[in-house]
């Protein structure tokens, strides 16, 4: 008798992705404040920022309205 195995995904790794990412696109957003960066580096960093977080909360949300 053999018994065969089923890959099941851990969900438990992927659920502090999207929080993570949502602090990596914070910190994209203030760093150029903390590192004093100005002009077109600032705003890109502002404006990438905001992209991130906006997509990683969309990211989580979308997720966890999926599993229940």
């Amino acid at each position: 008798m053999s018994e065969e195995r089923v890959a099941v995904p851990d969900r438990r790794s992927k659920r502090g992705s999207g929080w993570m990412n949502f602090v990596l696109g914070i910190w994209v957003i203030i760093s150029p404040f903390v590192l004093f960066l100005s002009g077109a580096a600032m705003w890109n960093n502002v404006i990438l920022g905001i992209i991130i977080a906006a997509l990683a909360l969309t990211n989580t949300y979308s997720r966890v309205s999926a599993e229940t």
